[in-house]
């Protein structure tokens, strides 16, 4: 058991020695890399303590999800990008940058791409890598070289070592030949009391070898740490032009402007009628062409009762719009409106047909050849027409009528709404930027 436990021991001893020796020996001709995962770009999916295998490709190779390794401008040092972008017809490549911004990568023909991902071996690797530990190693494996000879004199004395053979070079003939007759007999000697030892006693590899496999691995993890410092590819950015949204809103009427909706209608009976101004104007800070239209809903959240849930019966809408400001006439609440300094009167949701000069003829409601909407119809947000280019610091002026629809019966007697008009701007259907 001890001797099968020895040979287990040394199989795999020297698979990992051979092993590390092979990663060296690889990314010492360039084949691939092994680097401890430090600065990443956003959406890598490779944590901080990882150990990446990067190997080089082509970059027409290059595919969206890819993560690279690659320098960018000002940030001075390798880090791993995933691709999030590819053009197409250019290839040019973009990555999102440590702080979450797209830039474009300018590649040389090959590029380091992630194949493999070891978690948290990148922990213990990074305290190797630098040029300090890199130097210390390979000193370190020199002087195990130089360790292991000593050792093997003292099993071998008279076994020629570096040093000796430079005397033999600068010595004369007979010199030479003394000093190889003793190297001779010594090596007899011991080939002598190798073959007359016990079999448990032999020693097929003595503390010099182990000795020499210790500075091939470390001479092997140098080599693997001074490539990690290294990079396939460097790369530069193009900053992107920034991307912002845009803005769009609807400002509510301030100080001076019209807005006739807070007024009550009280005691009203079938038959009459309110009209109520407003203009509504769009913010200066909404984006050119962000704003296509414009809807209105109306809601009864605190107070409802049929005057707003019947359409049949209950109070009924139409709006219209003057491209001036309307001239209002008469006392609170029973404001009339015309379409002042001839203005261009148009429908904007259902339509009525007043003139420019006087908006109702008759006050029965509603007015013959109008088409209305019924309250319980506008609590669903309903598209206003005919209305102006919505760009910035545009102002709508529009009169909202409501009517009483006569023949409603004893039923709709003391009944009470409190109403809530919501003005909403659309947002112009997405495309190409």
């Amino acid at each position: 058991m001890q001797r099968l436990a020895r040979h287990v021991g040394l199989g795999l001893v020297g698979f990992l020695a051979a092993l590390t020796v092979l990663c060296s020996v690889g990314a010492g001709v360039g084949r691939f890399q092994v680097a401890p995962v430090e600065a990443r770009g956003a959406h890598t999916g490779i944590g901080y303590n990882s150990l990446a295998l990067v190997v080089p490709v082509s970059t027409a190779r290059l595919r969206e999800g890819d993560v690279v390794r690659a320098t960018i401008d000002g940030d001075g040092v390798d880090a791993f990008y995933k691709v999030s972008a590819i053009d197409s017809w250019s290839h040019d490549v973009f990555v999102t940058n440590r702080k979450g911004k797209v830039v474009q990568l300018h590649l040389h023909k090959n590029v380091g791409r992630v194949s493999q991902v070891v978690p948290y071996a990148g922990a213990p690797f990074r305290l190797l890598v630098g040029t300090p530990q890199v130097i210390a190693m390979l000193l370190l494996a020199m002087l195990l070289l130089v360790h292991a000879g000593r050792q093997r004199k003292q099993i071998v004395p008279e076994l020629a070592t570096w040093h000796a053979r430079v005397v033999d070079v600068l010595s004369g003939p007979r010199a030479r030949d003394q000093r190889a007759r003793r190297r001779a007999v010594a090596l007899l000697r011991e080939e002598v009391a190798y073959a007359s030892a016990p079999v448990a006693h032999r020693k097929r590899f003595g503390p010099w070898w182990w000795t020499r496999v210790g500075a091939v691995v470390v001479w092997a993890v140098g080599v693997l740490s001074l490539t990690a410092s290294a990079s396939f590819s460097g790369g530069s950015s193009v900053n992107q032009g920034a991307l912002s949204s845009a803005h769009m809103a609807l400002t509510a009427p301030g100080a001076g402007a019209t807005n006739r909706l807070t007024l009550a209608g009280t005691n009203i009976a079938p038959g009459d009628l309110m009209q109520r101004a407003i203009d509504i104007s769009v913010d200066g800070s909404t984006g050119a062409g962000m704003m296509t239209g414009m809807t209105l809903q109306v809601t009864a959240p605190t107070t409802t009762s049929l005057l707003d849930s019947n359409d049949a019966n209950g109070l009924q809408l139409w709006v219209m719009s003057c491209s001036n400001a309307w001239t209002e006439s008469g006392t609170a609440p029973a404001y009339k409106y015309v379409c002042g300094g001839g203005g261009t009167l148009q429908a904007v949701l259902g339509s009525s047909l007043p003139t420019p000069t006087d908006p109702v003829t008759s006050y029965t409601c509603p007015p013959g050849g109008a088409t209305v909407k019924g309250l319980n119809t506008m609590k669903t947000a309903q598209t206003l027409n005919n209305l102006p280019t919505l760009s910035a610091n545009t102002t709508v002026h529009l009169v909202v009528f409501m009517c009483f629809p006569g023949g409603t019966g004893d039923t709709y007697q003391d009944l009470t709404s409190q109403l809530r008009f919501i003005f909403s701007g659309v947002q112009r259907s997405g495309t190409n930027q």
